[in-house]
């Protein structure tokens, strides 16, 4: 391989399950299996951002790779054919971009350390006795160390983003709650304001149920006025908030449409009952009471 050609990736020594173990989707050609053993043409396996960076518009099955630097190619291994490209993981942490990654068979490579992944629906620190038995009873001599739950690992990488979130959220509903008290309180005050307008009106003949819906409309009204100065600061605060998500936009109209509507379903349950009292009204009592 001429110099200044070479490229450089992560590599990973796996075994053919995997990629099944931690759930990497695969996207195109196929996985390892039992067949890519020692003798066997060498294969390779790549992420979607090794094919996106090297192989940019077009597809990087069957194509060879050199693996290693050597400065002369007969002194190169023999080249491995890529024979499927998988979903990009996140090693670093969540918002990190995923680096170019390259993964052989151990069977073909074998290393002289490893790691042990094992997918078990068992509580951690029992799946955990449990390897550590099955490998003493393979090798007594090989040591079982940093035994971790991978739940704990991602809850430690995402620790201080869900703190902050968490955080966000809490004060998201406090404003919630202020904000369906002061609905509830303008709209009783605004009532009482209109006690004689209410009560000339039902005196004239109009039903409860317009003078309720009246109010209601009032109140939505007001609440569609603030959820739409709102969705546009939350546009606006988008930038903030993007480096605490993962995978899911700030922009996301689903996530926005649905934050509308439980703010005027807030507002409608808040008017609810100044809404109900309008309705209640009774005209000759409030307009001997004026």
């Amino acid at each position: 391989m001429p110099r200044g050609d070479e490229h450089s990736a992560e590599m990973r020594w796996v075994s053919p399950n995997y990629f099944e173990a931690l759930r990497i989707p695969l996207r195109s050609g196929r996985l390892f299996s039992e067949r890519d053993r020692d003798g066997a043409p060498l294969a390779v396996v790549v992420n979607q951002a090794f094919a996106r960076q090297y192989f940019p518009g077009e597809d990087p099955l069957h194509h060879r790779l050199l693996i290693g630097f050597c400065r002369d190619t007969a002194q190169c291994p023999p080249a491995f054919e890529v024979v499927g490209v998988v979903g990009d993981v996140h090693e670093l942490s969540l918002d990190a971009t995923a680096a170019p990654q390259m993964y052989v068979p151990q069977s073909q490579l074998p290393m002289s350390y490893t790691s042990l992944l094992v997918r078990t629906g068992m509580p951690a620190a029992s799946a955990a006795a449990a390897v550590r038995d099955a490998v003493r009873a393979l090798d007594p001599s090989i040591a079982v160390w940093d035994v971790r739950a991978m739940d704990d690992i991602i809850d430690e990488s995402a620790g201080g983003r869900r703190l902050v979130v968490g955080l966000l959220s809490a004060f998201a509903a406090l404003a919630l709650a202020l904000a369906a008290v002061g609905v509830a309180g303008v709209m009783a005050y605004a009532v009482s304001e209109r006690t004689r307008e209410i009560a000339i009106r039902m005196a004239l003949g109009a039903r409860p149920r317009d003078v309720s819906a009246d109010v209601l409309r009032r109140a939505l009204r007001l609440a569609a006025a603030g959820v739409f100065l709102g969705s546009v600061l939350a546009l606006i605060a988008t930038r903030v908030m993007r480096s605490l998500l993962f995978e899911v936009s700030p922009t996301d109209p689903l996530v926005l449409g649905s934050a509308a509507a439980l703010l005027l379903a807030v507002a409608a349950a808040a008017a609810y009952w100044p809404a109900r009292r309008a309705a209640g009204v009774e005209p000759l009592t409030a307009l001997r009471s004026e």
